[in-house]
């Protein structure tokens, strides 16, 4: 399993990011691989999220209005 991002950020942390369609986030295979992404995260002082298209769309919306 490799996530599809890891932002690296100015302050000097670190999030890995894994971008699936809404509909796939009650799969029990992606659950099980997002734990195991989420602990491996966690032990290293890292932040692990999952963003789906509605998120996107929150982000784009935020984004447009300069927020």
């Amino acid at each position: 399993y490799n996530p599809d991002y890891l932002v690296l950020y100015e302050d000097g942390s670190k999030e890995v990011l894994e971008c699936k369609p809404s509909n796939q986030t009650d799969l029990e295979i992606n659950k099980a691989k997002w734990e195991a992404a989420n602990a491996y995260c966690k032990i290293r002082g890292w932040s692990f999220n999952v963003i789906t298209e509605v998120g996107i769309r929150k982000l784009q919306k935020r984004l447009k209005k300069g927020k």
